[in-house]
């Protein structure tokens, strides 16, 4: 060869070896590796608005920061980038330290990024007793007295002073007024700090961090010492967030906000999330988008009732509800007293509710409902009849396949009862002790796809079609 032929691959570079025999056609090529040191990929050449995509869809949080900490200019590259993943939805509650965060917040480049604000229920407890574990004798130990003591003492009077003199609303009133793109304003959230639908309001670690709140252990190990989800939930002011924010909102009756309300199950007997009956709740409860009712509770069911007559949200969730053949309750509440023109409904954890009451509810939401959401819904047995099948989900499926606008349908835990004999047939007599538990787990999407899935099981007396594996999972037990 007279020549010498290079290949370049990735720093690597192939080297044809001159002194292998030219005479043969079919040689075999001797070749020759050596290693090059490749140019240095420099970022910060890399244009910004394919930085910014990249940080915002592709990176990890842990890279993401690696990535911003690298220099000034990848900083200022991803800037938006991190407004768009971090402050698009941001949550505080009503303590000194968080609310100064949000104030602070509202004056730096970052608030341009807000579009949604939830102000939590986490406050900080106002009996430090009560924060013990349930199984504690409701005392301190001198240890963490001594080294917490005066900490919790102190942030509990920033904590009142500020209420006292109405600084949580004029910092929130403030803030808001500072946000160009603030669309929405939350209130509420599960009470656990590590519920796996709450997102944690800002500041919450720092006030568990700093009085020396642990986690529960199974152990009891340090049962006088405060737990981190006791230290934050206050019972006698559990519902202080919704009152605080209803003040706010009727001092800005000039923006036009949308408002979300996810109000958990009082602990005390006498608490009310909030009166119906004020002028200024009423007004702000014209806006509400969301209404989510987590558990209820048998004296609320005419409080709930009521707010329904003053709310038309577009997105409804009940959770965690028990229903009784005879029990007045949220679901005959909303079928009578509701006319909200519902996009969006989930159902989850209500536990034996009749067939007819709840093809009832579906029935009325038929018209705009596009999203609905059946979790772990239990059919009561309804009356003691000589048939193996006391009531089924055929009914509520007719409905469903009527709905116009239904475009996602999720499907979970659904459960019917029917008596089954020992060779899992179905039995001729109600005097079988053995029943049978229909349960599935299901995603659909597009309104033919619903349509036919649910004809099939209308058909199907088993809803095999309804598996997501081809098999329905069935579970005998004894009554």
């Amino acid at each position: 060869m007279s020549g010498q032929a290079d290949f370049h691959i990735d720093g690597l570079v192939l080297k044809d070896d001159p002194a292998a025999d030219d005479d043969t056609e079919d040689r075999k090529m001797k070749t020759k590796i050596e290693f090059t040191r490749p140019g240095l990929f420099n970022l910060e050449g890399v244009p910004g608005d394919i930085l910014d995509v990249i940080a915002h869809d592709y990176l990890e949080s842990f890279d993401f920061f690696t990535l911003r900490g690298t220099s000034r200019t990848l900083r200022d590259c991803t800037s938006k980038a991190f407004g768009r993943r971090y402050f698009m939805h941001v949550k505080f509650m009503l303590s000194p330290h968080s609310l100064q965060a949000l104030s602070d917040i509202s004056h730096t480049p970052l608030a341009k990024f807000i579009r949604h604000i939830t102000i939590g229920t986490e406050r900080l407890q106002s009996d430090i007793r009560e924060a013990m574990f349930i199984h504690a004798n409701r005392n301190i130990s001198p240890e963490w007295d001594r080294k917490y003591g005066q900490k919790y003492l102190i942030e509990l009077r920033r904590q009142e002073r500020m209420e006292e003199d109405g600084g949580s609303v004029d910092v929130l009133a403030a803030a808001f007024s500072c946000l160009p793109n603030l669309e929405s304003v939350g209130i509420g959230g599960p009470r656990n700090v590590s519920h796996v639908a709450n997102v944690q309001s800002w500041g919450t670690e720092r006030l568990i961090r700093e009085l020396g709140a642990i986690e529960m252990l199974n152990d009891y190990e340090y049962v006088d010492t405060p737990e981190r989800y006791m230290l934050l939930h206050d019972k006698a002011t559990e519902y202080r967030a919704f009152e605080v924010v209803f003040k706010v909102l009727g001092e800005m009756k000039t923006r036009d906000l949308k408002l979300d309300l996810f109000i958990s199950r009082p602990e005390e007997r006498q608490n009310i999330p909030f009166p119906l009956n004020d002028s200024n709740v009423r007004e702000c409860l014209r806006s509400v988008r969301s209404l989510e009712l987590y558990r209820e509770t048998p004296w609320l069911v005419e409080w709930a009732g009521r707010l329904f007559q003053q709310t038309s949200p577009t997105f409804l969730h009940l959770h965690g509800i028990s229903i009784r053949f005879d029990d007045f309750n949220l679901i005959s509440n909303f079928c009578n007293e509701s006319h909200a023109p519902l996009q969006s409904l989930k159902l989850s954890r209500i536990i034996k509710v009749k067939v007819d009451m709840l093809s009832a509810m579906l029935t009325q939401v038929v018209p705009t409902l596009e999203t609905l959401n059946l979790d772990t819904v239990w059919l009561a047995r309804g009356q003691q009849i000589p048939t193996p099948r006391h009531e089924t989900w055929a009914k509520v499926f007719e409905v469903l396949r009527g709905m116009p606008k239904l475009r996602k349908l999720s499907l979970a835990d659904l459960i019917e009862e029917r008596i089954v004999g020992e060779d899992g047939a179905d039995a001729t007599s109600v005097a079988e002790e053995t029943r049978w538990v229909f349960k599935v787990a299901l995603h659909l999407r597009g309104r033919e796809r619903i349509a036919h899935v649910l004809g099939e099981a209308i058909n199907d007396d088993s809803y095999q079609c309804l598996s997501p594996y081809g098999l329905t999972v069935r579970k005998r037990f004894r009554w």
